[in-house]
């Protein structure tokens, strides 16, 4: 993918399933699956994909990063519920 274009291109047309469902149910907060997914993409502060979906995520001209497509993408992933809970524990 082009580093240009928005890093929710690759997500957003991405279909609800079982696992996007549960996380988008569950008990986290959306800062917090926001952040599980920055740390799925890299827990190293520097990664490129992971700092380009942080500027998209926290920037207030861009609302593409609601709930449900960080659901899809964390599905995307392979990151479930019980993955959060687990990281959380």
């Amino acid at each position: 993918m082009d580093a240009t274009q928005p890093l929710i291109n690759q997500y957003v047309d991405l279909e609800d399933n079982e696992v996007s469902d549960e996380l988008f149910d569950g008990p986290w907060n959306t800062r917090v699956l926001a952040y599980e997914l920055a740390n799925t993409f890299s827990p190293n502060a520097a990664n490129p994909k992971r700092r380009q979906f942080l500027a998209e995520y926290e920037s207030h001209e861009w609302g593409g990063w609601v709930r449900g497509n960080i659901c899809r993408a964390l599905a995307a992933e392979g990151v479930t519920l019980h993955t959060i809970n687990r990281r959380k524990s």
